[in-house]
């Protein structure tokens, strides 16, 4: 186990490449309480816990508390932390872990996760809940509970990027209608005559030159 060690159009954008976050960007802040009944897996004293956050769509980005030295089955964190969000359908993981203090012969345990939705936060304020957390993935097994705290600090910019594109296209016509009419004043016809030039058809004069030839 882990240690604790968009708008379619005429114009490129060369930040297409940043997966979204150009139309949804935000800090979630995590104030992590306690957690109680958790699996107490230490035979001889109590246990030593840590907890840790990831998102489910980057779970490589972990961010943890300190470690609760003999905190047991009831360790209270009282911290907080800090999260960059460019998802807004993102999934918080938080996972308690025992410490190994035995390195060699113990990795570190997970004693227990739980799952939270960014729908349960998003422009709602400070939340503070309590999540029951399960000792598997496999089928939900009670591991007690952890009580957090979270506010998300959002910034869409989906509507700016859809004003930039809609005076880009507005701007590309503006464009052509005044060379249009740049184009018009020089050869000096009228605007409404302009419509009524007909220009020669190709294929007509190549069969002209060549029965001339002929």
């Amino acid at each position: 186990m882990d240690s604790f060690n968009g708008t379619t159009g005429f114009s490129f954008n060369p930040n297409s490449d940043q997966d979204g976050e150009d139309d949804f960007s935000g800090l979630l802040d995590i104030f992590v309480h306690h957690a109680r009944n958790i699996h107490n897996i230490c035979i001889y004293e109590n246990q030593d816990v840590y907890a840790k956050f990831s998102l489910t769509y980057s779970p490589d980005e972990i961010v943890s508390t300190r470690i609760v030295n003999g905190g047991g089955k009831n360790p209270d964190f009282n911290e907080n932390l800090t999260m960059k969000i460019t998802q807004l359908d993102a999934v918080l993981k938080c996972e308690i872990w025992m410490l190994s203090r035995v390195r060699n012969y113990l990795e570190d345990q997970l004693l227990g996760f739980a799952l939270v939705p960014m729908s349960l936060v998003s422009g709602k304020g400070k939340v503070t809940q309590d999540f029951t957390l399960s000792s598997t993935d496999l089928f939900h097994s009670p591991a007690g509970t952890v009580h957090l705290t979270r506010f998300l600090h959002t910034s869409v910019h989906a509507s700016l990027s859809c004003t930039s594109f809609e005076s880009n296209y507005n701007s590309s016509i503006s464009s052509e209608f005044v060379l249009l009419n740049r184009k018009v004043s020089e050869v000096g016809l009228d605007p409404v005559e302009y419509g009524r030039i007909e220009f020669p058809d190709i294929d007509v004069m190549r069969e002209n030159q060549q029965m001339l030839s002929e």
